[in-house]
């Protein structure tokens, strides 16, 4: 199975419907806030099952703050990052506070890891088993290019692929993650 990840598009839906056309075909796309409804109307013109959060700038929208989605059997912790005390320019301390606050709501949910927006910086990382991840922005005007993430599940493993805009129409990858499914318990007979 294949998701699209993305968060902070801010009313972007060109550079949305680029990423998506170009990679798919994809069997979701999940949006982290703050341009929910852009990925709802991504979703809804591709045909794509949707699951979205409600971001601090998604006025008028009636998406959860927080979810538990099932992806292909892996449960992954979905938020925007207003919950927590977010902000890409904490020293490099404060940010491992915070990845290590995120994997503990990740682990009180039973889930593999946690997917978030709001700092508009991508961001692929492990706390002990716990996969974080923010797959930046497409927000018109950043200082960094538009990025978005894809989660590829199968053959006993879950893949993360982190692209960055390049120019116009153009994405490459700028890193890739493989988390191994947990090997079954012993069968003793």
């Amino acid at each position: 199975m294949r998701y699209f990840v993305v968060s902070d598009t801010h009313g972007n839906r060109q550079d949305l419907r680029n990423a998506i056309g170009r990679y798919g075909p994809f069997d979701g796309l999940i949006h982290l806030g703050d341009g929910v409804l852009d990925g709802r109307a991504i979703a809804d013109e591709m045909g794509i099952p949707f699951h979205g959060i409600h971001g601090n700038e998604d006025y008028g929208s009636n998406y959860p703050d927080m979810e538990v989605a099932d992806l292909d059997g892996r449960p992954f912790l979905l938020l925007h990052g207003f919950q927590l005390e977010m902000n890409p320019y904490h020293p490099p301390s404060v940010w491992r506070e915070t990845l290590a606050e995120l994997a503990k709501m990740a682990k009180k949910r039973k889930t593999r890891g946690v997917f978030f927006g709001h700092t508009h910086q991508a961001l692929l990382d492990m706390v002990g088993d716990t996969l974080i991840l923010n797959p930046g922005d497409q927000y018109r005007g950043a200082a960094i290019p538009p990025s978005f993430a894809v989660i590829e599940t199968g053959n006993g493993e879950t893949r993360i692929v982190l692209y960055r805009k390049g120019g116009p129409d153009h994405w490459h990858i700028f890193t890739e993650a493989y988390l191994k499914d947990k090997a079954p318990e012993p069968f003793y007979p």
